[in-house]
């Protein structure tokens, strides 16, 4: 009676994990981004990672102790219009429990240890010059990082990675072209392969 008991009480708090996980995740990135002038040439961004509570991230993260920052890097302009098609791009996610980024020096965003790394295929970028604001949509596919086996394989591509752009003075940094505040999301909610499982749920009770 007992063991049915136990079994009744997993499968009713069970039913709540869907809602559970359908709670928002999200790596949420603000930072600052250098624009290509002409076809060929690259954009660059670098940001740091928040918390993105009440969301949460999609990666158990430690923001406590360490900093997370956003980067991607090598995004060739393909075509140029108001709304502009980059492609080929690379996007890191780094850890540092070091020194703390810094605007005024790029690479203070790259020094931590990779916990994910992939490709922003393409990407588009559109802009309405008269109000100095704008919007960009891409898809990562994540393929490296000390992390990426935290990820089943059919969770790790076709991330969105969706961001609002800003030219505004007020919000762009030193030599730096736009302001970008984002977010890069899975397609629908993913456990973390160390997270707990049902197994280990009902191993707690035996």
């Amino acid at each position: 009676m007992r063991r049915y008991a136990i079994i009744g009480l997993i499968l009713t708090l069970s039913a709540g994990l869907p809602g559970l996980a359908a709670a928002q995740q999200l790596f949420d990135f603000n930072g600052q981004a250098d624009v290509p002038e002409q076809v060929g040439h690259s954009l660059t961004l670098v940001s740091r990672v928040y918390d993105p509570s009440p969301g949460e991230a999609p990666l158990p993260l430690d923001f406590e102790h360490y900093e997370y920052t956003l980067v991607v890097q090598d995004l060739v302009l393909a075509y140029d219009g108001r709304t502009q098609m980059y492609t080929n791009g690379r996007i890191s996610l780094y850890r540092d429990a070091g020194s703390p980024s810094n605007y005024m020096d790029g690479g203070t965003f790259t020094d931590g240890s990779v916990v994910l790394s992939g490709e922003l295929g393409i990407f588009y970028r559109t802009m309405f010059p008269e109000f100095g604001l704008g919007s960009g949509r891409g898809t990562v596919d994540w393929t490296g990082g000390s992390e990426l086996n935290e990820f089943a394989p059919q969770d790790q591509d076709e991330w969105p990675f969706l961001t609002g752009i800003s030219r505004r003075a007020r919000q762009v940094l030193g030599d730096y072209d736009e302001n970008w505040d984002g977010k890069v999301e899975p397609r629908t909610p993913v456990v973390p392969n160390s997270r707990a499982t049902w197994s280990g749920i009902k191993a707690l009770y035996r």
